[in-house]
């Protein structure tokens, strides 16, 4: 067990470090990953590094035992009478992380759907109207996952202290807004994709933030 916890250990010290960074909370400006130093302006891109390897090992090592180490935290929490409050959490942290990957899907599917266009010959207008169409489907779909998103039980975050503040948190008012009339031509497609790539990063955000809060409890349970 020792030995399975060590480098997750490795790996959420980085994560907690990365966290502090981004919040200004500590001196240090930067953090070493994988012989790579990640400062301020890299600082998602060394986060995002990091929760792959984290990932890579739950999925690839940790079949059974983060099942054990994550069971060990909530017998431990029921124990004080408190495991409601960790089940919160963890549920509110699998419901970002769904959101988000159904986020990245999205972007990737427009970015795809758009190469194919780009490569084909003789596009003709209503194919290109077709496809904004569909941009617009999309967006909408994100504005209901969302909606399912905040449907879930609230966990105060660093800074984001409501359900509203978590929708704010990811989109500007807490709502993605589709185009309206040629969108290709005056400028709304780049505003759409705008939205998504910020929001993107705004939810690695929100997903070190969440990270953050499970360790904290994690440590406050004297595991």
């Amino acid at each position: 067990m020792t030995q399975l916890k060590h480098p997750v250990r490795e790996l959420e010290g980085i994560m907690q470090k990365a966290q502090h960074i981004a919040e200004g909370t500590i001196t240090e400006k930067s953090f070493l990953f994988d012989g790579i130093e990640y400062d301020k302006k890299s600082l998602n891109d060394g986060y995002s590094k990091v929760t792959q390897e984290r990932e890579k090992l739950f999925n690839e090592s940790f079949k059974d035992w983060d099942k054990e180490f994550f069971g060990a935290h909530y017998q431990k929490a029921k124990i004080q009478n408190i495991e409601d409050r960790l089940f919160k959490i963890y549920q509110q942290h699998k419901a970002l992380i769904r959101f988000y990957k159904f986020l990245v899907v999205t972007k990737n599917k427009i970015y795809e759907e758009l190469a194919r266009i780009q490569q084909q010959e003789g596009v003709t207008q209503s194919q290109v109207n077709d496809f904004g169409d569909r941009v617009n489907g999309k967006v909408d779909g994100l504005n209901v996952e969302l909606s399912k998103l905040l449907e879930n039980d609230f966990t105060s975050l660093p800074n984001v202290h409501s359900k509203e503040e978590l929708a704010n948190a990811i989109i500007t008012d807490g709502k993605f807004l589709n185009e309206r009339g040629p969108m290709f031509e005056n400028g709304g497609f780049d505003r759409i994709l705008n939205q998504i790539e910020n929001a993107v990063m705004h939810c690695q955000r929100l997903d070190q933030k969440s990270i953050a809060s499970i360790l904290e409890f994690h440590k406050s349970l004297g595991y």
